[in-house]
């Protein structure tokens, strides 16, 4: 079957019909109408003439035959130019469902269903590293992505108002200036008082459209890392490769649409400007000088340049979002990474894992610089430091999720390697944000095959998980799980996941954050008890934690500052 292709603002508008419910499109024509009702007398009428009569001089144009604006009634002409307003609002307006909408469509297609990674099996794959840097990809795209678009839609009417009004007053009879520039003021108000009564449900109603896409999406990337997870048969397999195909077609598509749109609006804008200079001018020329006209000149020779300035903007801004697009490639297994080329040929227990004048950075930045310290068996490490210092990246770098500039990673003190990823196999980590995979709370748990048995179920007792564990929900809703469940259960189901792992190397992001001052004292307890048996590290700033630790790292301002024992 052919698909369709949405060529022109009418097609954009069918599709964006077609995804409204009665609700959203009552609002959207309400709000088009009154777009419409304010434009008529507001925006199209003075741009034209403004444009008209600049261009012949100062002379009435002729519209159809007729000139205007002597021969013909403002009424007609405000007829005439509904439809055009009608459908630069309505496009507008459109714009935030066509997105909202249209991505939680493409990503409802991914309910309950587990993918595999498309070309080469990644049995290797640690959920807590993997999830964590490809939910921030993704979110940081979608981010941006939903920024732009704002910007298109709160930026561009917003600025023209004020261009309007000041051509209406110039190009329309004089002796009218005071009322017209009264009912133009009064019909703005109006619509934005209007707006905002309207918008705020339906604003709501966005973010919570804005936040499934969000879970959808974050959820997904979950399930990509469950190959030989739950062996079920229920789950289908389909291509990462095409979804995120699919997901960068989408996005440089759309942009071809609102640069078209913004060009045009821009080019608008920038018309009527120059033409309330050049008749500004002329008045001064002709020696009918006005305090209105001095103002305006002065004041718009510097506004002429704002629409280029923006479009500029906006075109910057799109070139770094479809940036980050291009970045979700990494996350396609055709591209070959370390995980498939570095293979694990390292056979003695780990011990100690030694970083030397490691150094990572990102473009002209240097997140962390110099780094040197030892993590080792049989001691609790702790690694703390101002916010922004470089914690995270110093973990980052260890795992391989951040590519290092130079410096060293060495095993036992003996072996050297690129990154910790070929030895993924052989780490627990605990990344800071929870991430619940779409099941039950058991098999989020004992990820990815672990097994009960006394002391893990011991475990489970003293962070008091035993009556949580069992709980069920809905798992029709693929969201149930994610909502029903309090940020600080979420957290100990993950930590819980990472402590019952049988590893070498445990290693926890802020694993204190969002829970009670008893799970934490619980959570410390447990992870103490690690060092007897692994190598443990933690990234925090919790001083409970700081104060139980045998080895305190401090990096600060990307640089570490001190090692204490």
């Amino acid at each position: 079957m052919k698909k369709k292709r949405y060529k022109s603002i009418f097609g954009v508008l069918q599709f964006a019909f077609g995804i409204m419910n009665k609700s959203e499109k009552a609002y959207f024509f309400l709000l088009a109408f009154l777009y419409a009702f304010s434009g008529v007398l507001l925006l199209v009428p003075a741009q034209i003439i403004a444009i008209l009569v600049s261009l012949i001089g100062g002379e009435p144009a002729q519209f159809f035959g007729i000139n205007i604006p002597s021969q013909i009634d403002v009424v007609v002409l405000i007829i005439l130019c509904a439809l055009v307003v009608f459908s630069i609002s309505a496009f507008s307006t459109s714009l935030h469902y066509f997105k909202n909408k249209f991505v939680l469509k493409l990503y409802m297609k991914v309910k309950g269903v587990g993918f595999s990674w498309a070309t080469t099996p990644r049995k290797n794959l640690n959920i807590g590293m993997t999830v964590g840097d490809a939910t921030y990809r993704i979110n940081d795209s979608i981010a941006d992505f939903d920024w732009v678009m704002n910007c298109l839609y709160d930026t561009i009417l917003p600025n023209m108002f004020s261009s309007i009004v000041s051509a209406i007053y110039i190009c329309l009879i004089e002796v009218y200036a005071i009322p017209i520039l009264l009912v133009g003021l009064i019909l703005t108000t109006f619509v934005f008082l209007i707006r905002q009564k309207i918008e705020s449900p339906v604003t709501k109603q966005m973010e919570k459209c804005n936040s499934r896409v969000t879970n959808f999406l974050v959820n997904t990337l979950h399930n990509l890392t469950l190959i030989n997870l739950f062996k079920s048969q229920k789950l289908e397999s389909q291509n990462l490769d095409e979804k995120i195909d699919d997901y960068k077609k989408v996005s440089k598509k759309r942009f071809k649409i609102w640069q078209a749109y913004w060009i045009v609006m821009a080019l608008i804008d920038v018309l009527a400007t120059y033409s309330i200079i050049l008749i500004c001018s002329s008045k001064v020329a002709s020696g009918i000088v006005s305090a209105s006209s001095i103002v305006l000149i002065i004041s718009y020779v510097e506004k002429v340049f704002s629409p280029i300035q923006n479009f500029g903007w906006f075109i910057n801004s799109s070139t770094q979002l479809m940036t980050k697009i291009e970045r979700l490639e990494e996350l396609k297994p055709t591209k070959k990474t370390e995980m498939d080329t570095v293979h694990d040929t390292y056979e003695k227990p780990i011990e100690k894992i030694t970083l030397k004048n490691v150094t990572v950075c990102n473009d002209d930045d240097t997140l962390i610089e110099n780094i040197n310290y030892s993590i080792e068996k049989g001691k609790l490490t702790v690694i703390t430091g101002e916010s922004g210092g470089g914690k995270t990246t110093s973990l980052r770098a260890l795992t391989g999720i951040a590519e290092r500039v130079s410096g060293d990673i060495i095993i036992n003190d003996e072996y050297k390697v690129n990154s910790m990823y070929s030895f993924i196999d052989r780490m627990s980590i605990v990344m800071q944000s929870p991430y619940i995979l779409n099941r039950n709370i058991k098999d989020n748990v004992y990820y990815p095959e672990v097994k009960p048995n006394t002391e893990r179920g011991q475990i489970i007792t003293n962070l008091k998980m035993d009556k949580i564990i069992n709980r069920r929900f809905n798992e029709d809703c693929e969201e149930d799980l994610e909502q029903k469940l309090s940020g600080g259960e979420k957290k100990r189901i993950c930590i819980l996941r990472g402590l019952i792992q049988d590893k070498e190397v445990y290693i926890f992001d802020e694993p204190t954050n969002e829970l009670d001052a008893e799970n934490t004292n619980t959570v410390l307890k447990e992870i103490n008890k690690l060092k007897k048996k692994a190598i443990v590290m933690v990234v925090t700033h919790d001083k409970r934690m700081i104060d139980k630790a045998d080895q305190v790292v401090v990096i600060n301002n990307a640089v570490r500052k001190e090692i204490s024992e």
